[in-house]
């Protein structure tokens, strides 16, 4: 009876748990007992979007920095400045989007050194294609300038003839060259041009039928201001003075005994007593008037406004010859050139207006430049630029330089120089100086 009571419960038991056991394990259900496809229970994943950019710490790997050939491995940026300040660099494309995630910011970017700083594989290959470029040899094609034989290579962009005088000031005194002082210069080619700086003295004329005689006269005395200086009384020994010309003498002498601008001043007698400022320009004058204390000679010597002469105030491209300022330059070279600017501060500046290949300056005798601190046939010829972004890191490189279609024979005359090498670019030198062949240049060297 036992035995037959265990069956019993064992039957009991599968019909209760049987059904339970079925859908855990039965195959039919998808599922097995080896575990292949048992059901799981997934805890503690959280869902797309959750992971922010604020939960990412700056040393939290994002894709694989393994991979990164730099020796800061302990963040993306700090990887990435390595790469910007040594160029220790993986190669184009090496770190791609599978291994960094492009548009996740590590840190800050804005920290980065490089200008690609919107996303660390842009960053990363930027840095990667200027050190390949760094490592390239830099090449180009320059036209020799005809008349200077040379011509000058910039590593950047073309620029513009140019100079600038050797005489620092804001003033300059050509009263030693006087009205008419010229400068002469041939820009980029066209021809020479003249820029004239013109300056007029002031002057006091007397009046027709003046007096050539006040030697037997009581009166001895008029008053005199120079280019508004102050007026001074000039007083005459009228014994012997019978003559216009001994007049003019004696009137000349007694001025310039006063001193200051009166120091130069000239008095000449034609038909009539001409009085002259010895500065030129706008701010030039001679003013004759009554003296205070009487004795006044300038009704008998008809000078001055009130004794019947006229006063001429001076012109002009300058207030005054003895010290003609920049602006005033500037405005002449204005008017009177073109192809070129005049600039300057604290010296004259002239610029050509074109730039490279065509670009020069040839000056020619003018009468101002040694007081501007320029000198008679000096040239200048713009730089030919390559078209680098960068210059040189020093003047340690070498030139390759080859004349351009030179036949055999020719070839002689057209060997080529390499001078005044700086960091910034060289001189090439011809035999001929009117070459004006293209030469094929090829530098090797470490880019800036």
């Amino acid at each position: 009876m036992a035995w037959r009571s265990l069956l019993t419960v064992r039957e009991a038991l599968r019909r209760s748990l049987g059904p339970m056991f079925d859908d855990i394990f039965s195959t039919t259900a998808g599922h097995d007992h080896d575990g292949a496809n048992s059901k799981a229970v997934v805890t503690g994943v959280p869902g797309a979007g959750v992971v922010t950019n604020t939960m990412l710490a700056t040393d939290v790997k994002v894709g694989s920095l393994a991979a990164l050939t730099t020796t800061a491995k302990g963040s993306v940026q700090a990887a990435i400045n390595e790469l910007d300040a040594d160029t220790h660099l993986p190669g184009t494309g090496t770190v791609t989007d599978d291994m960094l995630a492009t548009d996740v910011k590590v840190g800050s970017l804005a920290a980065l050194t490089t200008t690609a700083a919107g996303n660390v594989v842009a960053a990363i290959n930027e840095v990667d294609a200027l050190a390949t470029a760094a490592q390239a040899p830099r090449y180009g094609t320059v036209a020799l300038q005809g008349a200077a034989g040379a011509c000058g290579v910039a590593f950047g962009v073309d620029t513009a003839a140019a100079e600038a005088g050797s005489v620092a000031a804001t003033e300059f005194d050509l009263s030693g060259v006087g009205d008419g002082a010229t400068m002469i210069i041939n820009p980029n080619g066209t021809g020479a041009q003249t820029a004239t700086i013109n300056a007029a003295a002031g002057t006091s004329v007397s009046g027709a039928a003046a007096s050539e005689d006040i030697s037997a006269g009581a009166d001895t005395t008029i008053t005199v201001s120079v280019d508004a200086d102050t007026a001074e009384d000039v007083v005459l020994v009228l014994a012997g003075l019978n003559t216009g010309a001994g007049i003019a003498a004696a009137l000349q002498v007694a001025i310039r005994a006063l001193g200051g601008a009166k120091t130069l001043v000239t008095v000449v007698w034609t038909t009539v007593y001409t009085i002259t400022s010895t500065e030129l320009g706008t701010a030039s004058a001679v003013t004759v008037t009554v003296p205070a204390g009487g004795f006044s000679l300038v009704e008998e010597l008809k000078l001055g406004t009130v004794g019947g002469g006229t006063e001429t105030a001076g012109t002009g491209d300058c207030t005054a010859i003895s010290a003609v300022t920049i602006p005033e330059i500037i405005a002449v070279c204005v008017t009177d050139f073109t192809g070129l600017t005049c600039t300057g501060a604290t010296e004259v500046n002239f610029t050509s207006t074109t730039v490279g290949a065509g670009s020069s300056l040839v000056f020619g005798n003018g009468t101002a430049w040694a007081a501007l601190g320029f000198t008679d046939a000096e040239a200048h010829y713009g730089l030919q630029g390559l078209g680098y972004a960068t210059d040189m890191a020093d003047a340690l490189f070498a030139v390759v330089a080859s004349p351009v279609a030179v036949a055999q024979g020719d070839l002689p005359a057209e060997t080529i120089g390499i001078t005044s090498q700086s960091a910034t670019g060289f001189v090439l030198d011809c035999e001929t100086a009117a070459s004006v062949n293209d030469v094929h240049v090829i530098i090797v060297g470490n880019p800036a």
